[in-house]
């Protein structure tokens, strides 16, 4: 049988059309006539096959007198598997109903259970935030919270879990984008699919604000920090190759993870974002959500080396560690 289910011709044609015309996996599927789960099946078995071939032999040989010098630079690039990709848990535990932008009122994740690999990442706490201007951000005061179609009592609604790390619940995090009246405020999702927004109620979480935003510009390759009207820093990134693009939009930062090996792949930290990709729906153990990290490969900045992460110098992501709070916006642009 083909590799996911469809002939390669037909997946290399799945491929350019999500690489280069650019539709999404769900586009580029209904174009070729195939269902859509067997185009997820596809594309997630082409990367994992890609991954083994790729990234195994680099990490078995971590120096680079054990590489082999015929690979030249693509033996240099680390595989940027995106940080939840593979070593955080699957999705958000429990049923919950997302409400996208695009799709309002679906129901869009079922039941699903928490899965852990043996990597050994430790949720770190990021800092408080502090300022009075700029964004709102809401953290829910328990493990679960109700999220709502509409802001009444009487709307459509489900619960939403904290996904859990090695025993301990992580910090569940909504960037407020509406206010209406006292009661109710208009958040964003760290769900499937990107920019899915519900209603909470105000009592259900703690408010603050937060100056601190990002700015991606995937062409130049580079971040940028500001705070308020001040642009703070500006530093060169790895991005999404073309197969496996970094998402466009704005999302928040939603985790802070702290890497078993500070100068391995993913750095010395790494933020979850509320952003997946937009062809891998899943890979390992983990939803495809992007990540912000370090990385130990310095060369692999400003290039497209990743599967949508976004790589900083290790220098960088312990700045951000130490001055952004959980949900900071990030904008990610061309």
């Amino acid at each position: 049988m083909p590799e996911g289910g469809i002939s390669p011709a037909r997946r290399r044609e799945l491929a350019r059309l999500i690489a280069q015309v650019g539709l999404s996996l769900k586009e580029a599927a209904a174009r070729l006539d195939i269902p859509e789960a067997t185009a997820q099946r596809s594309v997630a078995a082409w990367y994992e096959a890609y991954e083994a071939h790729e990234a195994a032999p680099i990490l078995a040989a971590p120096s680079a007198s054990r590489r082999d010098p015929r690979r030249g630079g693509s033996r240099r690039r680390l595989a940027g598997v995106a940080l939840v990709l593979a070593f955080v848990p699957v999705g958000w535990v429990a049923s919950a109903a997302l409400f996208g932008e695009d799709s309002p009122g679906r129901s869009l994740l079922g039941s699903q259970p928490s899965a852990v690999t043996g990597q050994a990442f430790r949720a770190v706490a990021a800092r408080a935030p502090r300022d009075r201007r700029s964004t709102l951000i809401a953290r829910v005061r328990r493990t679960s919270v109700k999220v709502y179609e509409h802001p009444a009592a009487h709307a459509r609604r489900s619960m939403l879990r904290a996904r859990e790390l090695h025993g301990k619940r992580l910090p569940l995090v909504f960037l407020v984008t509406r206010r209406r009246g006292r009661d109710w405020l208009r958040v964003q999702l760290p769900t499937r699919p990107n920019h899915s927004t519900a209603w909470v109620r105000r009592s259900s979480v703690r408010l603050s604000s937060n100056a601190w935003r990002l700015r991606v510009e995937l062409g130049r390759k580079r971040i940028l920090l500001w705070r308020g009207s001040r642009l703070v820093s500006t530093h060169r990134i790895g991005v999404g190759k073309a197969v496996t693009p970094t998402p466009h939009g704005r999302y928040y930062l939603t985790d802070l993870f702290k890497p078993p090996n500070p100068h391995g792949l993913y750095g010395s930290y790494a933020f979850g974002l509320s952003a997946h990709s937009r062809v891998l729906t899943s890979f390992g153990a983990g939803d495809g959500q992007i990540g912000l990290h370090g990385t130990n490969d310095r060369k692999s900045l400003g290039t497209d080396v990743s599967h949508g992460c976004i790589r900083v110098a290790d220098s960088v992501i312990e700045s951000y560690s130490r001055h952004l709070p959980l949900g900071t916006p990030i904008v990610i642009a061309s």
